[in-house]
């Protein structure tokens, strides 16, 4: 269903009319007496006891996150794709008692995706077995997402392939064990150019997010829990990308982020939308973010009260990653915080949220200074925002880190990121174990 309320405020709606936060410019939340320091750069509740204090620089860079003292350690790290295969863009999900990894992997020049399960130390616990193979040259690679769901792993990723170029979505079904490939599918017609961004489980089966990047309309797919397309529903209209789906378990509904340019200088700032439970029509759209900078590359998660929400935003003139609480209609619950700032490029935010901890784990990517390699950084939130130490560092310092993915184990958190070493590609695993 096309949203023309959304289409409309995005062309015709100025950027102040949109919500914003503006009282005197800040850097850091210790700029605040007591209050945060928004997106924007400015102070909000100055007069209110915020209880949040600035950590200072930490191994991630300049940061304003962390209360108290670290609680997360770094007690693993290992190659749990080898590099001399060219493997790149990585998925994770935890099931069965094991860690399911599905990663692209280039081969005799041709694309395909592969899947792996290991133990939460990244020991093998079975062959890597193949999910799909391009039959003729490709001329992309593949974009996995993956979520674990009714008793096996379940995988959509993207062929690009052939001259002129078509794109293609596609569906598999992996065993619980990771021994075989259950189902395999395509999804949809294959001329869309489409960028899928996006997978969950949301009780009934799988829903996913994605862009068509010809017209940057963004959709909503819904599939069974064996791949079939069950609807497909507009979300935006129009210059919308990079769309994040949470489920709404309490009101059986769906949260719905993107980014799409507003205003007269056409700056991009983040937008949400609920749509109904079990469907792929809007309810309601609101603009979370209004900011002087580009606000994008967003994650959601649902806490049980409130969404998490997790992005990058240029807003201070650097790339800088926040974290902020919507309520369940979208409107802003709580200040944004400001996890890490000061980096030249900081990307692909990924959160979750862990009901069993009442946290927020947060991974992203990250480079310091142009030319400079990427790393991955790991930060820990309280359910309220609340940064719970500074962030900390995954990969080693001399390998190109980029894309993280993270999963709970239910006793440590696993973060897997591609790496080049040698010019080729592989992935390294991470556990993270907070106290």
């Amino acid at each position: 269903m096309r949203s023309s309320r959304l289409y409309a405020a995005i062309f015709a709606t100025p950027v102040a009319c949109l919500p914003t936060f503006e009282l005197r410019e800040c850097y850091s939340h210790g700029d605040c007496g007591g209050g945060l320091c928004s997106a924007a750069g400015r102070c909000i509740g100055e007069d209110d006891d915020a209880g949040t204090s600035d950590a200072g620089p930490s191994d991630a860079g300049p940061s304003d996150g962390g209360t108290g003292t670290s609680t997360c350690t770094l007690t693993d790290w290992r190659r749990v794709i080898p590099s001399d295969g060219n493997g790149a863009q990585v998925a994770i999900a935890w099931g069965n008692g094991a860690l399911g990894i599905a990663h692209a992997i280039y081969e005799q020049q041709r694309l395909g995706i592969h899947f792996v399960r290991t133990s939460s130390e990244g020991v093998a616990l079975g062959p890597s077995i193949p999910v799909h193979t391009a039959t003729i040259a490709a001329v992309e690679t593949f974009v996995p997402l993956m979520v674990f769901a009714q008793d096996a792993f379940h995988i959509v990723y993207l062929e690009r392939r052939g001259l002129p170029v078509f794109d293609r979505l596609h569906y598999a079904k992996i065993a619980a064990d990771g021994a075989s490939v259950l189902r395999s599918a395509a999804i949809g017609p294959r001329e869309i150019h489409s960028y899928p961004s996006s997978l969950i489980f949301d009780g009934r089966g799988l829903v996913l997010a994605w862009t068509d990047v010809n017209s940057a309309d963004t959709y909503l797919t819904r599939l069974s829990l064996s791949g079939e397309v069950e609807s497909t529903g507009h979300v935006v209209v129009a210059i919308g990308e990079a769309p994040s789906v949470a489920f709404n378990d309490r009101d059986g509904e769906l949260g719905y982020t993107f980014n799409a340019f507003t205003g007269e200088f056409m700056s991009q700032n983040l937008f949400f939308a609920r749509v109904e439970g079990g469907g792929v029509d809007v309810l309601d759209e609101i603009a979370v973010t209004s900011t002087s900078g580009d606000a994008a590359f967003s994650s959601l998660a649902f806490d049980g009260e409130a969404y998490g929400l997790a992005f990058e935003t240029t807003s201070s003139g650097t790339h800088d990653v926040y974290f902020q609480r919507l309520m369940r209609s979208g409107a802003v619950l709580a200040p944004p915080v400001r996890i890490a700032r000061g980096a030249t490029d900081i990307s692909a935010p990924r959160v979750l949220y862990n009901a069993e901890r009442g946290e927020y784990p947060l991974v992203w990517q990250r480079r310091e200074e142009p030319g400079l390699l990427s790393e991955v950084y790991f930060a820990l939130l309280a359910r309220d925002g609340t940064p719970i130490g500074p962030p900390l560092r995954i990969n080693r310092p001399d390998g190109r880190a980029s894309r993280p993915d993270i999963a709970w184990s239910g006793s440590e958190y696993l973060v897997v990121h591609e790496v080049v070493e040698n010019q080729r590609q592989g992935a390294y695993l991470g556990s993270v174990s907070c106290r």
